[in-house]
């Protein structure tokens, strides 16, 4: 009996693996207590680029029916850390990658808008007060560790910023492979700018 219990519960563990200091654990924390899910979920940070911190998932994947890697593109592409994420990710098959590009900040304005507008991740924060203000929320700076925030405004329109960001990410990836001339293969993250999968992770845990 012992056995089966102890098969259960591995089988129904998912482990959100983050290098996110801030908002992400935040984010996931506060979305895991409030939505039902038929999974056990653990929320952990590690301070790693993105291909370790898929590796250490990698070390770690047979405790868990299920692996995410959270983290964003930020610089990473240029210096060779996000393709090799990818690739040694695959190689699991209960490791899966919720990435944004070029930063987490692009899944918050998807609560409030389809957001398509390129731009450098250091404007993130003011469109975001902007996408707040539009929505009568009167804030006069974005702090990405304020809880109070993220849980007031951001968690009851998860399903708002699933829709949204999965719409943009559609939309972006079909307009490269016309301008591509491509037809099949999917379009990797780092060439679509402003997207996010961060949606693929919140269907797997909460969307049946």
């Amino acid at each position: 009996m012992a056995r089966k219990r102890e098969f259960i519960d591995v089988n129904n563990k998912v482990l959100i693996l983050t290098n996110g200091q801030a908002s992400e654990s935040i984010y996931f924390k506060l979305l895991k207590l409030k939505q039902k899910t038929s999974y056990a979920i653990k929320i952990k940070t590690i301070n790693k680029d993105p291909l370790d911190l898929v590796t250490h998932a990698c070390s770690i994947a047979d405790e868990y029916f299920h692996v995410w890697c959270v983290f964003d593109i930020d610089d990473f592409h240029q210096q060779n850390r996000i393709e090799p994420a990818y690739k040694k990710a695959k190689e699991h098959r209960n490791i899966s990658i919720a990435c944004s590009n070029q930063s987490f900040e692009v899944w918050l304005i998807n609560h409030f808008q389809q957001f398509k507008t390129q731009m450098h991740r250091s404007n993130y924060a003011t469109t975001l007060i902007e996408a707040l203000r539009g929505n009568e929320i009167l804030i006069d700076s974005y702090d990405k560790a304020n809880e109070r925030l993220i849980q007031t405004h951001f968690i009851n329109r998860y399903r708002e910023a699933l829709l949204n960001s999965k719409v943009v990410h559609q939309t972006l990836e079909k307009e490269f492979k016309l301008n591509h001339n491509l037809n099949q293969q999917a379009v990797p993250i780092w060439f679509l700018e402003p997207v996010t999968t961060v949606y693929r992770l919140i269907e797997f845990l909460f969307i049946k």
